[in-house]
């Protein structure tokens, strides 16, 4: 329970728990006290938190009186780790730098590639190849390939035989 929310006979006693845990607590003071904190379940609980706190504060023996050195220590301490943490920073950075270039330069080449492949001729077939090879050559095996006139096939016949029965 907290000290606010004690009834109005207790506002009296608070000024004597507060001496009564710095042991300046005159004889009369601390018979009224001990038979208040007998009949008063919070003033007693609160005396108790009150105690408990104070050896909690107390527990550790209070620090000596820092040397010359240590804020150099220290502050030498901190730069060194903000250094490390600059230079771990630096290092992901440069992964990031690197990492967005060549995501760039690869979205750049795919742009490249699907462009030349919209304006480009698409490429002759094998088939096709082949017999404009053949027609330039004038070896046409088989006459479903070319519709041929009777010129072009006494041409044919004329450039392979050379007029030998």
């Amino acid at each position: 329970m907290e000290w606010e929310e004690k009834p109005m006979k207790c506002e009296g006693y608070e000024a004597l728990l507060e001496d009564s845990l710095e042991g300046a607590l005159s004889g009369e003071d601390a018979k009224r006290l001990e038979s208040h904190l007998h009949d008063c379940v919070s003033c007693r609980e609160a005396l108790e938190n009150a105690k408990q706190s104070r050896r909690l504060l107390q527990w550790g023996e209070p620090a000596a009186e820092a040397s010359p050195g240590f804020a150099r220590i220290v502050m030498a301490r901190i730069r060194a780790n903000e250094e490390q943490a600059a230079s771990e920073a630096g290092l992901l950075q440069t992964l990031v730098t690197f990492a967005s270039r060549l995501a760039i330069t690869a979205t750049l080449a795919l742009g490249v590639l699907i462009a030349y492949a919209a304006v480009a001729p698409p490429a002759p077939s094998v088939q096709t190849a082949s017999m404009s090879a053949a027609g330039r050559y004038g070896l046409f095996t088989d006459p479903a390939q070319r519709a041929m006139t009777r010129d072009d096939f006494l041409r044919m016949v004329a450039e392979t035989s050379y007029g030998q029965k």
